[in-house]
C-alpha cells in the first residue's frame, strides 16, 4: 500500500548519534562488549544502579499512598513547589536568591528544563536574538532551542583539541559578539561531552561579563554532586551567577545524582530579581508553555526527590552514595590512564584523568571509533566520548589494550573482529 501522500511530506529524519549508536550497542549479544555510549551510571558489574536512599525514600512514599496520606491526583502546572525549594536550594547553597523572586517549576528532567527556558527566554529576549551554545556539547541542545522558537543558533569554542582541555580565550572570544539579550547556553559541572569544566575563577569572571552584558544565561545543571563528589564545587556556577545577578535559569535534572533517569524529574528556576517579575515569568512558563505541551508534570520522582532531598538521615546517606559514585568513575579513569601508560600508547593521556566527571573525550578519529566497534565490540560515539560510567576495573583495562591497538597499528582497522 503505498504510503498516505500527506505522510509522505515529512523529512525522513535521524536520531541523534547518541540514541542510534545506543541502538548498535544494545543489538550486540557479544560477550565482552563493553558499552559506553549512554549517559547513565553503572555499578562495578557494569549493570545499572538504584541508589539505597532513593529506595528507600520510595518505600516511604509508597507507605504513604497505601496508608492514604497521599494520592495520584494531578499536580499544578508548576508542579510540586516543596521539591522545586528544595532543588533551589541544593543548587544555590548560601547565595540563594530570595525565594520570591525566583519562577520554580517542575521539569521533564532536564531536557525538559531547558525546553522551558529556551521557550521563555525567546519570548523574552529581543526579536531575531541568538542562542549561544558550546561547540561540543549535548546534541539536543539546539534541536530543543530551535523548536522553542530561535532560528539564530551559533556555536562558541570550548573544547581545546591540543591540550584536551578548555579553549576559556576562545569561548569568550566567540561570545564578545554576543548583543544585549542574547541566550548563552552552559554546563554546570561535569559539561557534556568533554568533561572539562570552567574554574572557579573563570566562572567568576563568566558571570561578571553576563551581567555587564546584559546576557540571558541557560545554566544546564546535570551532574551536580556526581560529576566531582562535592555538591558545592559542582554547584559554583550556578551561585556565581547569582551573586552577579545575572537573569538566568537554572535546569536541574535528577537522573544522574539520584538515578532518577526514568521519572523525569527535574526543575527549572528562573533567577527574575523582583518578586512581580518573577510571578510573570511563572505564569508566562505555565500557560504558554507547560501547560499545551504536557500540562501538568508526574508526582512520583518529585516526591522521592523531595524526601531525599530534605530527610535528615537520607540526605546524609544520600550525599555518601554520590561520593563513592564518583570515586568508582574516578578509579576506572585511573585504571585505564594507568594501562595506556603502561603500554606506552601513542599520544598523551593526562586528560583522561583531569577531565571530570562522567564523560570523557579521548581525542581519537571516527577511523579508530569504528575500529574499536568493528574489531572489539566497543560502543562510543563518534566522535569519541567515553561514558566512563560503563567501565569497570576489569574493562577498563580491556579498554586501553583495545585503544593501544587501534592506535597502533592503523591496519587494525581493516582487520576482521579480535578479541583481548
Amino acid at each position: 500500500m503505498a504510503m498516505n501522500p500527506y505522510l509522505a511530506k515529512l523529512p525522513a529524519l535521524k536520531m541523534d548519534s547518541i540514541l542510534e549508536t545506543a541502538q548498535l550497542a544494545k543489538a550486540d549479544n557479544h560477550p565482552q562488549k563493553i558499552d559506553v555510549v549512554v549517559g547513565a551510571y553503572r555499578d562495578g558489574n557494569a549493570k545499572p544502579y538504584i541508589l539505597p536512599s532513593v529506595l528507600e525514600a520510595e518505600r516511604r512514599l509508597l507507605a504513604q499512598l497505601a496508608a492514604g496520606q497521599r494520592n495520584k491526583e494531578y499536580e499544578p502546572t508548576e508542579g510540586f513547589q516543596p521539591f522545586c525549594e528544595a532543588a533551589v536550594k541544593l543548587l544555590y547553597g548560601s547565595d540563594l536568591p530570595p525565594m520570591d523572586t525566583i519562577a520554580k517549576l517542575a521539569a521533564l528532567s532536564g531536557t525538559g528544563a531547558v525546553r522551558i527556558a529556551a521557550a521563555v527566554f525567546a519570548a523574552t529576549a529581543p526579536a531575531g536574538s541568538t542562542i549561544y551554545c558550546s561547540k561540543e556539547t549535548w546534541p539536543n541542545h539546539f534541536p530543543v532551542a530551535r523548536q522553542s522558537g530561535f532560528k539564530n543558533c551559533v556555536s562558541y569554542r570550548y573544547f581545546e583539541p591540543k591540550t584536551k582541555g578548555l579553549d576559556y580565550d576562545g569561548m569568550m572570544s566567540d561570545l564578545a559578539g554576543a548583543a544585549p539579550g542574547s541566550v548563552v547556553i552552559v554546563h554546570g559541572a561535569g559539561h557534556n561531552p568533554t568533561g572539562v569544566d570552567l574554574s572557579t575563577a573563570q566562572w567568576d569572571q563568566f558571570a561578571s561579563i553576563a551581567k555587564s552584558k546584559q546576557w540571558f544565561v541557560i545554566l544546564d545543571s546535570a551532574y551536580q554532586g556526581y560529576a566531582s563528589g562535592d555538591l558545592e564545587r559542582d554547584g559554583y556556577g550556578a551561585r556565581a551567577l547569582a551573586r552577579a545577578k545575572v537573569f538566568s535559569a537554572s535546569c536541574q535534572s535528577f537522573a544522574k545524582n539520584m538515578g532518577l533517569y526514568g521519572d523525569r524529574c527535574g526543575c527549572v528556576a528562573f533567577l527574575a530579581w523582583d518578586k512581580a517579575a518573577a510571578t510573570r515569568v511563572l505564569n508566562y512558563a505555565k500557560a504558554a508553555v507547560a501547560r499545551p505541551m504536557y500540562s501538568s508534570p508526574p508526582i512520583i520522582g518529585y516526591r522521592i526527590a523531595h524526601i531525599v532531598l530534605t530527610d535528615p538521615v537520607l540526605r546524609p546517606q544520600w550525599e555518601l552514595e554520590l561520593q563513592a559514585m564518583s570515586a568508582r568513575i574516578r578509579r576506572v579513569r585511573k585504571i585505564l590512564f594507568d594501562e595506556l601508560q603502561r603500554l606506552k600508547t601513542p599520544g598523551k593521556w593526562d586528560h583522561v584523568v583531569s577531565q571530570i566527571g562522567m564523560f570523557s573525550y579521548l581525542g581519537i578519529t571516527t577511523a579508530d571509533v569504528d575500529a574499536l566497534r568493528l574489531r572489539y565490540h566497543i560502543y562510543m560515539l563518534p566522535e569519541g566520548r567515553v561514558s566512563m560510567a560503563g567501565l569497570n576495573d576489569e574493562s577498563a583495562v580491556r579498554f586501553a589494550r583495545a585503544l593501544d591497538d587501534v592506535l597502533r597499528n592503523p591496519q587494525a582497522k581493516k582487520q576482521q573482529p579480535s578479541k583481548l
